[in-house]
């Protein structure tokens, strides 16, 4: 497989909503309240001020990277439809991120309940699903 280029603003703008999704996962709206009381996350605990910034940063750059990434694999993988694009998606997240979060859990010291990690794992699978759509219809 090679490395070809993707449109900067291709990735950015993906990235953008896969972070959105993030957000919105984890807000009251959707699991956050409930992945608040199960991981014993508190209000204190949320990064304020700069770190805020950093944190937020951080996540939207690694968004950046996945969102490159996997735009790179759906070019090498001749991807022409929105169903093969979200395909892609799936796979990488049941081959890549799946396993990694299992083994989290299974050898964590302190156990969250398993709940907390299908939410998360389920953020991944969301997210994954919706930037690898939109990069099949964009590139």
């Amino acid at each position: 497989m090679h490395i070809i280029s993707i449109p900067l603003i291709q990735v950015i703008s993906t990235a953008l909503i896969m972070f959105i999704v993030g957000v919105l996962w984890y807000s009251p709206i959707v699991f956050g309240h409930m992945y608040k009381r199960l991981s014993g996350v508190t209000s204190e605990m949320k990064p304020v001020g700069k770190k805020m910034y950093i944190t937020f940063g951080l996540a939207f750059l690694g968004n950046v990277v996945m969102s490159y990434v996997l735009g790179i694999v759906i070019i090498n993988s001749v991807v022409f439809t929105l169903i093969q694009g979200m395909m892609i998606g799936f796979w990488m997240w049941l081959g890549f991120i799946a396993p990694v979060f299992l083994s989290q859990y299974l050898w964590a010291t302190h156990k969250k309940p398993l709940v907390v990690y299908l939410i998360d794992l389920g953020q991944l699978l969301v997210t994954l699903l919706i930037g690898s759509a939109i990069l099949s219809l964009i590139i």
